[in-house]
């Protein structure tokens, strides 16, 4: 694990810091591969004098060809910088993992996971600095799952659409995914969260937070045949875009008809590189001019 340092002002030495390496619970098989590594920075936390924190840690959870999802509780200020750093084991199934993806929904961490299989699994993670005890037990089923391709479930993008201001315990979140079976799937769906005192996740040092109690699909889509090769790699630019790229070699720009419960390709265009693996995007705007988006 490495810290890359965005306030560096001593140019002659790079702003990458070395943390330390990551370990696994158990003795790993020869032919174990990680498949996927997704991080989100955790919310500080406060103590019953109501000081925060202010070490910074992140969340990193590795996905692997044993179908095991393993989390890793990363602090910035580590005692020895060769350590390693122990995962503990969300879950292990029976298809290998092919993609993850970490969405903030209010004070929580909803994790999207894809397999070879198809399926999307779910689960519902504090937000912020928490023990292992709160989280990891024996078996940790997903709390949520659909399937979403008919083979492998090769990139996730999220995002959160709105709350519910008729019902403050619901959220309204956008997935979309790409697959090895050429298909784009969107799902809406909303996220329920507890009502009652017993169940809210008591974070360490005191923070407490509303967990999430259920998760169920309001809508469920699928564009085939929107590449004529394995889609790899998928982003939502807004609510009604969505861009996404494959061994195709195109880039393609996306729009989510909602109502009609179909996607529309806006544009497309090709790119140069043989065996594209993943897409990312970011945004950025000048004064006076709108938002554009790099990929």
């Amino acid at each position: 694990f490495y810290i890359l340092d965005h306030h560096h002002q001593e140019f002659q030495h790079p702003p990458v810091r070395f943390l330390g390496t990551g370990s696994f619970p158990s003795k790993a098989s020869i032919d174990q591969r990680i498949n996927a590594v997704e991080a989100i920075t955790l919310t500080p936390t406060t103590n019953e004098h109501h000081d925060v924190s202010h070490t910074a840690s992140h969340l990193v959870i590795a996905g692997d060809s044993n179908g095991c999802v393993y989390l890793f509780q990363i602090s910035q200020e580590t005692s020895s910088p060769n350590s390693s750093m122990t995962s503990h084991k969300l879950y292990e199934g029976q298809r290998p993992v092919l993609s993850i993806n970490i969405l903030r929904v209010r004070k929580r961490l909803l994790v999207l996971v894809g397999t070879t299989g198809g399926s999307m699994l779910m689960w519902d993670l504090p937000g912020s600095v928490f023990s292992w005890e709160e989280i990891v037990t024996s078996r940790n089923e997903p709390l949520f799952e659909y399937d979403a391709h008919q083979m492998g479930t090769n990139c996730i993008s999220s995002m959160v659409l709105y709350s519910d201001k008729k019902n403050h315990d619901t959220t309204t979140i956008l997935i979309c995914s790409g697959g090895d079976d050429q298909a784009i799937t969107v799902c809406k769906a909303s996220v329920h969260f507890a009502k009652s005192q017993d169940n809210v996740s008591t974070a360490s040092h005191g923070s407490s937070e509303a967990s999430i109690s259920s998760i169920e699909s309001v809508r469920l889509f699928v564009a085939r045949e929107a590449s004529i090769s394995a889609i790899k790699g998928i982003h939502l630019v807004s609510s009604d875009r969505v861009l996404s790229v494959g061994y195709g070699q195109r880039l393609a720009l996306w729009k989510i008809m909602g109502k009609k419960d179909e996607l529309t390709l806006l544009s497309s265009a090709p790119v140069d590189v043989s065996d594209v693996n993943c897409l990312a995007s970011a945004s950025s705007s000048c004064s006076g001019t709108s938002n554009n988006n790099t990929t």
